[in-house]
């Protein structure tokens, strides 16, 4: 099975969210630094989370 998006369905994903007819927050899991990589993934198999996002930001400069 061939899962993909096309960049109308990214566009209507976020129209559906600016507009407050999805609330994103009830999709979008856990946040973890990338420095907790490994945190994250322990998380992930012990079922505490179903797909983690990594925020990157604090790598910056």
């Amino acid at each position: 099975m061939l899962l993909r998006s096309t960049f109308e369905d990214f566009e209507r994903s976020l129209r559906l969210m600016r507009s407050g007819d999805v609330d994103s927050e009830t999709f979008l899991d856990d946040r973890f630094s990338l420095l907790d990589a490994e945190e994250a993934f322990e998380a992930f198999v012990a079922g505490g989370t179903y797909k983690p996002v990594f925020d990157v930001s604090e790598l910056r400069d």
